[in-house]
């Protein structure tokens, strides 16, 4: 069966999607897509009750994008980051108007060539932190030391799976730092933070959990109420599987399909994000490249229905 292309807030076909919240001028989240021939497009969100609107081209933005991530910066503010098709990382911040700098690149804050990011929010007096992939398979970081500023630590290995395919980064709600690596073999590895804006406690792996069968892709975020992080594989069929902690950063349920879908469709690519209203926005790229999207109906609660157009 053909089906006519259909895309969630009328989104051209994409391959790679992120957001993240937003509190500056009343802002809720912002959302960033790759459309299928490299460019960067985002859309914006002002208020629960009001529209999504339009989809736009950031200004200084590379002319050809091939990953991007988002995330607070520990002020309120929000901060993008992106690999350009020579992996070269480039990245633009907000202001407390809601506006946006120009990219600052290639190769913002002396970053190597990577493959894949991803990014996070800390607690502890910390900013962001942003996690790369190199293009020797390896796992790469730096952080904010002052939340909103441009102090930056070094990059520095951080171990884990090597090669590593994939990586997700998101607070537990604590506000500890969690990070998420696929391996050669699709298998998820784990290291999180051992105090706000500190140490981390080491890499734990394969399969975290009990993950119940390789996955091709995932995402994670920090929710709101009472649990912690949620994270989110995409199986061999493009079926989506979830678990989360029910207390933050303490026991996790065990993994299940995410709430009931058509399972002809399958999704490819994943991403989520917590709204400054505390619910979670969940999108997924389907085999089109046509986007989706699901919203929790309160902080850390149920989920509404998908939407598509």
């Amino acid at each position: 069966m053909i089906r006519m292309f259909q895309s969630w807030n009328n989104a051209p076909p994409v391959f790679e999607v992120a957001a993240t919240q937003l509190q500056a001028a009343s802002q809720l989240c912002q959302v960033w897509a790759i459309t299928t021939d490299y460019q960067l497009i985002t859309s914006q969100r002002d208020g629960s009750e009001m529209p999504w609107g339009p989809w736009s081209t950031p200004d200084g933005a590379p002319a050809q994008v091939s990953r991007v991530a988002a995330c607070q910066q520990g002020n309120g503010l929000a901060q993008v980051f992106l690999l350009d098709v020579d992996g070269q990382l480039w990245s633009s911040w907000q202001y407390a108007d809601g506006t946006w700098c120009a990219f600052s690149g290639p190769n913002f804050g002396g970053a190597p060539k990577m493959q894949r990011i991803c990014a996070s929010a800390q607690g502890g007096g910390r900013g962001a932190q942003l996690f790369g992939i190199t293009d020797a398979n390896g796992i790469v970081t730096c952080y904010q030391a002052t939340p909103g500023t441009d102090s930056w630590s070094d990059w520095v290995d951080f171990g884990g799976p090597n090669p590593c395919f994939e990586i997700t980064a998101s607070l537990q709600n604590d506000p500890r730092v969690q990070l998420f690596a696929l391996d050669e073999y699709q298998s998820i590895w784990t290291n999180f933070q051992t105090a706000p804006g500190n140490g981390w406690y080491g890499f734990e792996g394969p399969k975290f959990n009990g993950q119940p069968g390789a996955f091709p892709a995932i995402a994670t975020v920090s929710q709101g109420g009472s649990r912690g992080a949620q994270v989110w594989g995409v199986d061999g069929s493009g079926a989506l599987w979830t678990c989360f902690e029910q207390v933050s950063g303490n026991e996790w349920t065990g993994w299940g399909q995410f709430p009931p879908f058509d399972t002809s469709t399958s999704f490819a690519r994943i991403a989520a994000a917590q709204m400054a209203d505390g619910n979670v926005m969940f999108w997924g790229i389907d085999e089109n490249g046509s986007l989706w999207v699901i919203q929790q109906t309160s902080p850390g609660g149920g989920w509404g229905p998908w939407v598509n157009s």
